[in-house]
């Protein structure tokens, strides 16, 4: 029969951890806690949820966050090479309650992780993530602004767009962000889509000190379309020079936000873009990925495929709509596999900063019933998904902060981030954004 530990090796073992990965904070813990079974139960839980990594570390002892021996932690690395291999999205494997395990490699529990995205922030000096999407996007915002809303310090609302005309087109008060000149010129049109609207919020990691990270969304109804626009007879036409509204956000927008994010979420809104045909989709996003591949700042993209449809779930005027005679669900698996074949090249190349994630569409199949609508699902899959896609960037984080360099550059190469032992902020000097020009940390 298997010797457990004694209530004094468990209370060595934690205190190894906190004083290893907790600094000041992991010292205080370990003196000031007594070595009795409740007091060290509670500093063994401590222990475990403060540091997401042992390895990491330089501890060899396993603690519950670690993934079994036998299966690897996703990492952008793994996924990329999985897509290399498969020609699609990456897709299989099978949810435990509300953690969902890929085949090929292993995720924390979403229920650990808002110390863990601290911790993150700091070390990658995160400042800034933005999401882009319809209602379903607002939802994956909501679950990333949950995260960081658990911290210390907590978050604050900046701004809401208002939208105009009832509802229905973007604010341009908001994405003028007090530019007068702007607002003067901008013009807009239907966005198709009344639940959605732009936020920003301000959430900051600890009471202590400024370190506080940026987070906004960004609403739209479709991949690409012209709900913002300038007018023709404006003089300022030929400077504010863009095709769509997102190509407005990409070049003009987020640029002017100081410091431009680091990370973009993007989870296209298929369950408005199902009612158009492949070709149409695949022009989309031919121009949406020219324009992430020449964004004026350096980031990290993340680009999702589409959820199922659960018609079950729908209203009964909805139920069994057909698309090009397939199935919602069926529509949606389809274009999923055209923004594969579109943004595949970007999705492989390293220096793109560009990556697709596990396919949604298998990872939802079995989800209908958390789908509360037929297209909507319960906040735990919003959190789940979440919580993947940050691990995967704050793993690539880890790994640089090991004094890993890591380059990400624009295919043009006029903006280059190389990154060496990171420190506070991402963008500590950053200069003017003209010409060619290497950050250096």
């Amino acid at each position: 029969m298997r010797k457990l530990p004694s209530t004094v090796q468990q209370h060595g073992n934690a205190c190894r951890i906190l004083l290893v990965c907790g600094g000041v904070l992991g010292t205080f813990l370990c003196l000031a806690c007594p070595r009795g079974f409740l007091q060290t139960n509670i500093l063994l839980q401590i222990s475990r949820s403060y540091c997401h990594n042992i390895k990491a570390c330089g501890i060899n002892n396993r603690t519950r966050m670690d993934p079994p021996k036998s299966e690897s932690f996703c990492s952008d690395s793994l996924l990329r090479h999985q897509m290399e291999a498969g020609g699609h999205f990456p897709s299989g494997g099978n949810w435990k309650g509300a953690h969902f395990q890929p085949s090929a490699c292993t995720f924390h529990p979403p229920r650990f992780l808002s110390g863990y995205f601290a911790r993150c922030a700091r070390e990658a000096g995160l400042t800034s993530i933005v999401t882009f999407g319809d209602s379903q996007g607002n939802r994956y915002f909501t679950a990333l602004l949950g995260y960081f809303q658990s911290m210390a310090a907590g978050c604050r609302r900046i701004r809401v767009e208002k939208m105009e005309n009832g509802g229905n087109r973007p604010g341009r008060e908001y994405f003028s962000r007090g530019n007068m000149s702007w607002y003067a010129v901008f013009t807009v049109t239907s966005r198709g889509c009344r639940s959605c609207v732009s936020q920003q919020w301000s959430c900051c990691l600890d009471r202590a000190s400024n370190d506080c990270v940026i987070l906004e969304h960004i609403a739209m109804a479709h991949m690409w379309d012209q709900s913002l626009a300038v007018k023709n007879s404006s003089p300022l036409k030929s400077h504010l020079d863009f095709q769509s509204f997102q190509e407005f956000v990409v070049r003009f927008y987020l640029p002017s936000i100081e410091p431009p994010p680091q990370l973009l979420l993007i989870f296209p809104p298929l369950n408005h873009d199902k009612k158009k045909s492949a070709a149409a989709l695949s022009e989309d996003f031919r121009k949406m990925k020219k324009v992430l591949l020449s964004r004026p700042f350096a980031s990290k993209v993340y680009v999702t495929s589409g959820t199922r449809e659960c018609d079950e779930k729908k209203a009964r005027g909805y139920k069994n709509v057909t698309y090009d005679g397939l199935s919602a669900t069926d529509k949606i698996h389809s274009l999923g596999s055209v923004i594969y074949k579109v943004m595949q090249g970007a999705f492989l190349d390293r220096d793109s900063g560009l990556l697709g994630f596990i396919d949604m569409l298998d990872m939802s199949s079995t989800r209908c019933t958390w789908n509360t609508d037929g297209i909507h699902f319960k906040p735990h899959w919003y959190r789940a998904v979440v919580s993947y896609i940050m691990q995967l960037y704050c793993r690539e984080r880890r790994q640089c902060s090991n004094f890993v360099k890591c380059r990400y550059e624009t295919r043009q190469g006029q903006y280059r981030v190389a990154l060496g032992n990171i420190k506070p902020y991402f963008y500590e000097n950053y200069k003017d954004r003209a010409g060619a020009k290497t950050l250096k940390l």
